[in-house]
């Protein structure tokens, strides 16, 4: 049965523009540019520098990578998420076994 995402938190006023599922993990990017994510986190696919789950969204920070940035679009693997940045660039961060 589908379930709605809590918006209380971080998602609070913001609307959602795309989304990404992983395998056990959901990417969502608002409208503003905030990038927020949910679900398993022990490889770090959260991108939110911990490794612990995360039932409601969390903030991904614009920090390494996204400093500066504008991202365009978001992909979710298994254990890794991708940002597609306005000038090009890419981001990404989670497990990195085989250079993913």
């Amino acid at each position: 049965m589908p379930v709605a995402v809590d918006t209380a938190g971080i998602l609070a006023g913001r609307k959602i523009a795309r989304i990404s599922a992983g395998q056990y993990h959901l990417l969502a990017l608002c409208t503003d540019g905030t990038i927020v994510s949910w679900g398993d986190n022990n490889r770090g696919q959260l991108g939110n520098s911990r490794t612990t789950a995360s039932s409601s969204p969390v903030r991904i920070g614009s920090t390494g990578a996204l400093a500066g940035k504008t991202v365009v679009a978001l992909g979710a693997g298994g254990s890794h998420s991708l940002a597609l940045c306005s000038d090009g660039s890419l981001a990404a961060w989670g497990y990195n076994n085989l250079s993913q």
